[in-house]
């Protein structure tokens, strides 16, 4: 991830996960603003202690009794409304095209009403 995000948004992973779902929620900014690049050098590891990679810890004591959903895409539904207003800042603050799909209309009007260089 690039420095940008920090930039635009105000972090890299967003605030609302304590230890899921953050690489997804960045993944779908990127591809919906059509800026998703994967690097076929760069290979990521999962290192959970469900694959015997970590030792359960704090974080993971917490999430499992806390209530919070583990679905990323009931996540993601709860969520919508910051989703979108992040893909419009992201959109306005880079030149971006901004979806144009009937949920994104918001988004639509600001860039017609609003110069994306008085941002």
């Amino acid at each position: 991830m690039k420095k940008i995000w920090i930039d635009t948004l105000g972090y890299l992973l967003p605030p609302y996960f304590v230890d899921t779902h953050t690489d997804l929620w960045i993944t779908n900014l990127a591809r919906n603003l059509g800026v998703v690049r994967f690097l076929p050098n760069v290979k990521i590891e999962h290192a959970h202690y469900r694959q015997g990679k970590a030792e359960v810890d704090e974080t993971y004591i917490a999430r499992l009794h806390s209530t919070s959903t583990r679905r990323a895409s009931d996540t993601q539904e709860k969520l919508k409304v910051e989703f979108r207003t992040h893909l419009v800042i992201a959109a306005l603050k880079h030149n971006l095209a901004i979806p144009t799909q009937a949920t994104y209309m918001l988004g639509t009007l600001i860039e017609r009403f609003f110069p994306t260089d008085l941002v």
